[in-house]
């Protein structure tokens, strides 16, 4: 996203966990049109993951299912980026939705 990420190299300070309380409240659910949210705590990809439930259990992801996680081990092809990213005030970027 615009968030611009820190060298490999450079020391990463503390990152605070997702404000799940936040993020699920459903004041914020129905603003950002999210049917279901979903946070793990750790996950290779969200959506390899997304994409399996789905296809697992269709019935059980509605339209605009979000599944997100507090870390990440695998990026997207091409990029460099994988672990925790900064925790922002705005929809989770390291989450997956199903459209």
């Amino acid at each position: 996203m615009d968030v611009e990420q820190p060298a490999s190299s450079e020391p990463r300070a503390p990152r605070l966990g997702l404000d799940r309380d936040a993020l699920l409240h459903p004041d914020f659910l129905a603003a950002a049109g999210i049917s279901q949210l979903k946070i793990v705590e750790t996950t290779g990809s969200t959506n390899a993951d997304l994409l399996r439930a789905v296809t697992i259990e269709p019935k059980e992801w509605a339209d605009l299912a979000v599944l997100t996680a507090e870390h990440q081990t695998a990026a997207r092809a091409g990029s460099t980026v994988t672990g925790s990213l900064p925790n922002v005030r705005r929809f989770p970027f390291r989450s997956s939705c199903v459209p």
